[in-house]
């Protein structure tokens, strides 16, 4: 261990101990198992913190998300429906420049559901031209038939959205 990284791991206690597994890339640690750049700032207020502190907002932010009912479906999945929001104590921080793509996709992915939720539950030219097969939108007891030629608040049928972002082992 290099003078470096003996400093960086009394600085950073909650990194320390913390192991990057071998073939893939991480979020906190680069290649030589130092911490970040853009991490370090959090890394120095959540030390502030303490581990008390820090205990007692994630028991309180857990104890909001039960007592509120977020949850979220698992499509397909057996085992039912509904779970509880998973949140992690800590936040994954991404570099502004390897945001900004990711951000012009998820924008884009959002305007085209909400576009393609307005034409279902309004004039379904999607169905009429062929574009989406009826029988993936009627069956389905998500689609909420009632619904149709509602209108909604602001005209956003998409009030919400979450996606899962993942990175392959060279960080891409």
């Amino acid at each position: 261990m290099s003078d470096h990284d003996g400093r960086e791991a009394q600085q950073y206690a909650m990194a320390a101990a913390y192991r990057v597994h071998p073939g893939s890339f991480d979020e906190l640690k680069g290649p030589d198992g130092s911490v970040r750049p853009h991490w370090r700032m959090l890394l120095d207020q959540v030390q502030l913190l303490g581990n008390s502190e820090l205990g007692r907002r994630w028991d309180r932010a857990r104890h909001l998300i039960h007592e509120n009912g977020v949850s979220y479906n698992v499509y397909g999945d057996p085992n039912g429906l509904e779970r509880p929001w998973s949140l992690s104590p800590v936040p994954v921080l991404i570099r502004p420049e390897d945001w900004a793509p990711i951000r012009i996709g998820l924008s884009q992915r959002a305007r085209l559901l909400d576009a393609l939720l307005a034409d279902l539950y309004g004039p379904q030219r999607c169905l009429l031209d062929g574009s989406l097969p009826p029988e993936l939108v009627f069956p389905n007891p998500w689609f909420l038939r009632a619904c149709h030629g509602q209108n909604v608040p602001r005209g956003a049928w998409l009030p919400l959205y979450a996606a899962d972002l993942v990175r392959g082992a060279d960080g891409s």
